[in-house]
């Protein structure tokens, strides 16, 4: 439960962190991710959500712990929007994290649909190739588990 609990005290911490007090959070991410628990690190949620952390590095942070996770079904309805809410500044790794999470979906688990398309849009609008491969993997993904209502973006 502790590293959970780190990620709600950031994702509750109002301001600026000391760049000290920030690399010490840092270290402590790049331990537990290092001990390699999924079960522990399925809990990254406060830590996406904790603004006094750079949107980029808790993407890049997210993209790793996606990695070595596995989600139950009922955890990933609240993950979408603070991936849209990085867009347009950070769309290459929201798209990517979200190709990820679209990866381990069960036929089953809930998506908001609105964040989930708003990520899902502006990857297949991007000039990059590679942000477009990934959205275009994870809408095919959506597809194949009948997710018609994010895939449908009119």
């Amino acid at each position: 439960d502790l590293f959970e609990n780190v990620g709600r005290i950031l994702d509750h911490h109002e301001g600026e962190l000391d760049e000290t007090v920030k690399s010490r959070y840092e270290a402590f991410f790049e331990w537990r991710l290092e001990v390699g628990d999924p079960s522990e690190l399925a809990r990254f949620d406060a830590w996406l959500n904790a603004g006094c952390l750079s949107a980029a590095w808790r993407l890049n942070a997210y993209s790793r712990v996606l990695d070595v996770c596995q989600f139950d079904r009922g955890s990933f309805w609240h993950r979408w929007a603070p991936l849209a809410n990085m867009l347009p500044e950070h769309t290459d790794r929201v798209v990517e994290c979200f190709a990820k999470l679209v990866d381990k979906l069960e036929r089953d688990a809930y998506i908001t649909p609105e964040p989930a398309k708003r990520i899902l849009r502006a990857g297949l609008d991007s000039d990059d190739p590679e942000i477009r491969h990934d959205a275009e993997r994870a809408r095919e993904a959506l597809l194949a588990t009948g997710r018609f209502d994010v895939t449908m973006l009119g």
